[in-house]
């Protein structure tokens, strides 16, 4: 299974697509917006991602506010109201196609997450894939704890013709890797500059430096990961031939000598054309058809009955 879009081709056989979740990060601020995108693509990010919602049709500020116990999960630090800062961190609909432009310019796709049915006709024009699942928030370490990676082997086998991803939303490298292992080629996090700044979603963001770590990382897993199939890699040729052994004879052996154990050792270096050693019962009771030196190795050319 693969999808294509744009310049790029994502699935199990091509490298992993690295989506920059740029969100409400721009702090309302659409040079800041811009900014962000080119730091994403500096980084090795293949897409700026943000989110286009119009808070009353996405959050109940009555809901929210009557809730028992208050605001939770991640925000329950917030300072302001669920409503207030879903109102201040919506992108206006009239900054798309400067970021669309943005994106362009710097050589990296445009995405952004619809939340109302206006938000997806708006859309349309400009993005041609969507998200459709979430995770859990925050980037507490117990959040490790539920991640629940192995769940990827299971969608693979009951969605074979699904391109499996991750989103979530920790700091660490390792569950990136892993779900690549097992088979994700989308990644999508949180995307900043720096988790020191105010608005929400700073905090369980990958800077800028980290998300380049991320990349990086991904990257020598996916050379490493390399051919399902088990075999003598280019950089073992040499190796083989130094680390395994073949037979060899263990003093000089006249021609006509019959062969016995004793006359056989197994050493270090396997020359090419040596025999192996799994094959020594079958030297034994064979007659040297040359004389041969101490330590020299045996070939069956060497050999008669």
């Amino acid at each position: 299974m693969e999808i294509k879009f744009g310049k790029h081709t994502i699935g199990l056989n091509h490298p992993t697509y690295f989506i920059a979740d740029i969100a409400a990060n721009h702090d309302g601020d659409m040079e800041r917006a811009k900014q962000l995108i080119r730091l994403a693509k500096e980084a090795g990010a293949d897409a700026a991602k943000f989110q286009n919602f119009d808070a009353p049709k996405i959050v109940s500020d009555y809901g929210f506010k009557s809730m028992n116990g208050g605001q939770v999960s991640h925000q329950a630090s917030w300072k302001k109201s669920v409503f207030e800062v879903y109102k201040g961190a919506s992108i206006p609909f009239d900054w798309s196609m400067t970021l669309v432009e943005e994106c362009n310019e710097v050589g990296i796709d445009y995405f952004s997450s619809p939340y109302d049915f206006e938000a997806i006709d708006f859309l349309d024009q400009y993005v041609e894939v969507y998200k459709a699942v979430n995770t859990n928030y925050t980037a507490s370490p117990n959040n490790y704890d539920h991640l629940h990676l192995n769940v990827l082997k299971t969608f693979a086998s009951m969605f074979p013709d699904v391109i499996l991803g991750l989103s979530d939303h920790t700091h660490s490298v390792a569950p990136v890797l892993g779900a690549v292992t097992l088979g994700a080629r989308v990644i999508e996090r949180h995307f900043t500059d720096s988790n020191d700044r105010e608005w929400p979603d700073h905090k369980f963001a990958v800077n800028h430096e980290n998300w380049a770590k991320m990349v990086e990382e991904t990257r020598l897993l996916e050379r490493s990961l390399g051919s399902s199939d088990k075999f003598i890699a280019e950089n073992e040729q040499e190796t083989q031939i130094v680390q395994r052994r073949c037979l060899r004879a263990t003093r000089e052996i006249k021609a006509g000598e019959t062969f016995t154990r004793d006359m056989i050792d197994v050493l270090r270096p396997a020359t090419p054309g040596a025999i192996k050693p799994d094959q020594i019962q079958n030297v034994i009771g064979t007659k040297a058809l040359t004389d041969m030196p101490l330590g020299k190795e045996l070939r069956w050319t060497d050999l008669g009955a």
